[in-house]
C-alpha cells in the first residue's frame, strides 16, 4: 500500500511539473491609459488601467501560437465639468488593437526594443517596466477608440470621437482632446471608474445595438458621426473584463 500511495505521489509530482512546463513562462504587468481633454473650465484628465498577462509557452507545446495573452480591467474614463465622459475602450470595436498591441508599439517607437519574441520575452518585460516612472503620449495610431454617449443610460446613443470635428460636433464648443498617455508598472493602481459611469455595464448583456427600437438622442443619418452599425459592435467587454 506504502508504495503503492508513494507511486501516486510521484505521479501528482510529475503532472504538476509538467504541466507547468507545458504552460511556459508567465509575465504580468500593468497599463494605464489617462485621456487628457481640454473644456470651457479647464483641462481635465482621467485615467483606466487593464492588467496584461503573457504566457509564453515552451518550444514543444501544444499551445498554437508563439505567445498568449490575457486582458482583465476596464476602460480609461475622464470626467467632464458637465456631468459628461470621455472613454478609452480596452480595445476598438474591430477586436483587433488590444492593449498588448498598443504596448508593443509604444515600446518598439519609445525605447527602441524588437519585436517581441518567444526568446526574448523576458528581457522585453523588464525593459517595458523600467519605463514605469513615466507616462509616454500615444500618437494617432497608439490611441484606443475614444467615445462618449449622448445620453448614458442609453447604449445605443454611444459615439466615436474618432477626430477633432467628432469631438467638437459631439462635446460642444471649447472642448478638445489633449493627448493620451500610457504608464507600465508592476502594481495595480485599481482605479475601478467605469462602472460608476455605467452601472448599467454590470448586467448588459450583448451589444449596444438598438435592435430595431427608436433612439430619440441617437444621430440621425447624414450627420458628423451617421455609422448607424458603430453601437452594432460594441458591448460591455470593450469597458470591462473582469478576472476569468
Amino acid at each position: 500500500m506504502k508504495s503503492f500511495l508513494g507511486g501516486l505521489t510521484v505521479l501528482a509530482v510529475i503532472s504538476v511539473a509538467v504541466g507547468l512546463w507545458l504552460r511556459g513562462e508567465q509575465y504580468t504587468w500593468y497599463q494605464i491609459t489617462t485621456i487628457n481633454v481640454d473644456t470651457p473650465d479647464g483641462p481635465v484628465s482621467g485615467s483606466g488601467e487593464v492588467r496584461v498577462r503573457l504566457t509564453v509557452p515552451p518550444n514543444i507545446s501544444f499551445m498554437g501560437s508563439a505567445y498568449e495573452w490575457q486582458i482583465t480591467g476596464e476602460a480609461a474614463v475622464v470626467d467632464l465639468p458637465d456631468g459628461r465622459h470621455v472613454f478609452a475602450m480596452i480595445v476598438d470595436e474591430t477586436e483587433r488593437e488590444w492593449p498588448d498591441v498598443i504596448a508593443r508599439r509604444v515600446a518598439r517607437r519609445t525605447m527602441g526594443l524588437e519585436r517581441l519574441t518567444r526568446e526574448n520575452a523576458g528581457s522585453w518585460v523588464a525593459t517595458v517596466l523600467s519605463e514605469g516612472d513615466r507616462d509616454i503620449p500615444l500618437t494617432d495610431r497608439e490611441v484606443p477608440t475614444l467615445v462618449t454617449f449622448l445620453n448614458e443610460s442609453e447604449p445605443a446613443s454611444i459615439q466615436d470621437l474618432a477626430n477633432t470635428t467628432a469631438v467638437r460636433e459631439v462635446l460642444g464648443e471649447g472642448f478638445a482632446v489633449l493627448g493620451v498617455t500610457i504608464r507600465f508598472s508592476e502594481v495595480s493602481t485599481e482605479p475601478e471608474q467605469v462602472l460608476a459611469a455605467l452601472p448599467w455595464l454590470e448586467s448588459k448583456q450583448g451589444l449596444f445595438s438598438r435592435n430595431g427600437q427608436p433612439c430619440d438622442v441617437c444621430p440621425r443619418q447624414g450627420s458628423f458621426n451617421s455609422d448607424p452599425e458603430f453601437s452594432d459592435r460594441i458591448h460591455s467587454g470593450h469597458f470591462v473584463r473582469p478576472m476569468p
